[in-house]
C-alpha cells in the first residue's frame, strides 16, 4: 500500500511600495509516505492413518 500526499506551491505576491516592485514567494510542499504490509500465511496439515489387519484362524483336527 503506497499513499503519497501533495500539497499544491503557496505563492504570496505583495508589493512593496508604491513603484510598482513586488516580491513573490513560492513555497512548495512534497510529503510522500509509504507503507508496507506483509503478511504471511502459514498452513499446517497434520494427516493420520492408523490401520489394523486382525487375522484369527482356528483348526481344530480330530
Amino acid at each position: 500500500m503506497t499513499v503519497s500526499f501533495r500539497l499544491a506551491g503557496r505563492s504570496e505576491r505583495e508589493n512593496l511600495n508604491t513603484k510598482g516592485k513586488s516580491r513573490t514567494q513560492t513555497q512548495t510542499y512534497t510529503l510522500t509516505k509509504t507503507q508496507t504490509q506483509i503478511q504471511t500465511q502459514t498452513r499446517s496439515q497434520t494427516q493420520t492413518h492408523t490401520q489394523t489387519h486382525t487375522h484369527t484362524q482356528i483348526q481344530t483336527q480330530a
